[in-house]
């Protein structure tokens, strides 16, 4: 299921052909078959993912992303994660607010995995 596009895994999830939580075990299935090798990810937040996942599947499919996992480059401040900006100096920082961005993929409904390496 990792390998679908976001139009597909939309469909899927408004139809309840597979749940948000499927999909989100999915993603991170892939993620760890393939992290050593890639090193994309600075932080990931499964539990969080999953608990977002489990109660995307018990509302309404409102939103545009509503229940589909997604990274965010790590230069955006989440409040949920470390904002590092991939730099040492940052290690441990955790905003005390989200980015306008963070803000409005979550009211699309979007379930935020992790935070991706910068360049």
């Amino acid at each position: 299921m990792f390998d679908m596009t976001l139009s597909e895994a939309r469909k899927r999830i408004i139809s309840k052909d597979v749940s948000s939580v499927e999909l989100v075990e999915s993603v991170f299935a892939r993620i760890d078959a393939v992290e050593d090798k890639v090193k994309a990810f600075l932080h990931l937040d499964k539990e969080g993912a999953l608990r977002a996942a489990r109660q995307a599947d018990k509302q309404e499919k409102t939103g545009v992303l509503h229940g589909i996992p997604i990274s965010v480059k790590d230069v955006l401040c989440t409040m949920e994660m470390p904002t590092t900006c991939g730099s040492k100096i940052l290690k441990g920082f955790v905003p005390p607010y989200n980015a306008t961005v963070i803000e409005k993929l979550h009211d699309a409904g979007a379930i935020i995995i992790g935070k991706t390496a910068m360049d």
